[in-house]
């Protein structure tokens, strides 16, 4: 376990393994960690998690999701639909309880002293290396879901994209009182797995002329290179790559409203 020194976490925490997202999943991830740290490790994240996981991915919160229509690829842009996920799971080791609750230091603070967890949306800062992982404010440009851990003064222990943080508790209640549309985005879904590694060779080249494309944008080598970027994504959909169509499909996220984010955050208890 790692040193909670000093913060107040649920009583009886038992801390999950460590998990990477895997795609466009942040809230999914935060009501995984959420259900493994009271006790019902029944359904995963995403099937691929199956692994390096604790469950048999028969199914996954993100397949329940599709299928109950409350997200299109496993994103979660709505406490709405995180509490209606949550309230359809199955009992597993524990029944969990979600509630869709005002976002406050004080109420956060109040669930962990009950012994629950508080799924939070905020925009997570991604363009400054000191700062990346933390709370930032960016009208919803980069929402995303993490899991409060615990607390202590002026500071809470945080959980997302497989790592823990320590965020300043005032920061957070900002970032998550901003928040207002989340951007168009593209995404790929594979029909070869082979072809992630069949692509790189073909970036390297062109690489020089994307640089001055401006309808790709500010997007760095690594972005590109990376298989599962949104760089790569929104390179494959201006048709870069003559086998596009072969080899993955191109899925378009629409801008989403975030309005349903906006100084709300989600409850998991027992």
């Amino acid at each position: 376990m790692k040193d909670f020194k000093g913060f107040q976490v649920p009583e009886g925490f038992r801390e999950p393994p460590e998990k990477g997202q895997r795609g466009s999943t942040c809230g999914l991830y935060a009501i995984e960690y959420a259900a493994v740290a009271l006790g019902n490790t029944s359904i995963p994240a995403t099937k691929g998690d199956a692994e390096i996981g604790t469950a048999k991915a028969n199914t996954s919160l993100r397949q329940m999701a599709k299928q109950k229509k409350l997200s299109k690829l496993g994103e979660m842009f709505s406490v709405t639909n995180m509490v209606s996920l949550i309230s359809t799971l199955p009992p597993g080791d524990k029944r969990l309880k979600g509630a869709d609750v005002d976002c406050s230091i004080l109420h956060i603070q109040e669930i962990i002293k009950n012994n629950g967890y508080c799924l939070v949306p905020f925009d997570v800062c991604t363009d400054d290396d000191e700062k990346c992982g933390l709370p930032c404010t960016k009208g919803g440009l980069n929402a995303h879901w993490c899991t409060i851990v615990g607390y202590r003064e002026k500071e809470f222990l945080v959980y997302h994209w497989g790592e823990y943080f320590r965020f300043n508790s005032e920061a957070l209640i900002a970032s998550n009182k901003q928040l207002t549309k989340f951007p168009e985005s593209f995404y790929i879904k594979w029909k070869k797995q082979e072809a992630k590694a069949a692509l790189k060779a073909p970036f390297d080249k062109i690489w020089a002329s994307m640089q001055s494309c401006r309808d790709i944008g500010n997007i760095s080598y690594s972005e590109i290179v990376d298989p599962d970027s949104k760089g790569m994504a929104m390179i494959l959909l201006k048709g870069l790559d003559e086998y596009t169509n072969e080899i993955c499909n191109i899925i378009k996220l629409g801008e989403c409203d975030c309005s349903d984010l906006r100084e709300r955050m989600v409850t998991v208890t027992l």
